[in-house]
């Protein structure tokens, strides 16, 4: 990243204090300040969260001409990220009753993620029907 991708972030978070959920905001901000970071929108994973919650969460982010991610709210998450990139066309539905997961709309399946989440979400309702019985 470059010094001054690094002076603008910090100018902006000195001036909004707490980055959570602003990435949105932020990487719409910093794209005018640069116009030649193209603006993502997709997940983040948390590879080694404090509470070991390794959950996908929605997020924005910038990318360079080179394909580096310019992330002007990365310090709301401690420690390393893994990006996600999403398609603009198939935007997060929900989040998969099974999983956790957040999901797009060509992911979803019976409000799971996938086909596997679905089946083994529906066995597991199904297991409490056939205690009652």
């Amino acid at each position: 990243m470059t010094n001054r991708y690094r002076a603008w972030i910090s100018t902006y978070l000195s001036r909004v204090g707490d980055p959570l959920q602003q990435c949105e905001a932020a990487t719409l901000e910093m794209q005018q300040a640069f116009p030649k970071l193209r603006r993502v929108r997709g997940t983040v994973r948390m590879l080694a969260a404090p509470d070991g919650d390794t959950s996908a969460w929605p997020h924005w982010w910038l990318v360079d001409q080179d394909e580096h991610i310019v992330d002007p709210t990365a310090s709301q998450f401690p420690g390393p990220l893994d990006y996600f990139e999403m398609d603009e066309d198939d935007p997060i539905v929900g989040r998969c009753h099974n999983c956790g997961e957040y999901f797009t709309r060509s992911q979803a399946c019976q409000g799971c993620c996938s086909r596997a989440c679905a089946t083994e979400y529906g066995s597991y309702l199904n297991s409490f029907r056939h205690t009652r019985e």
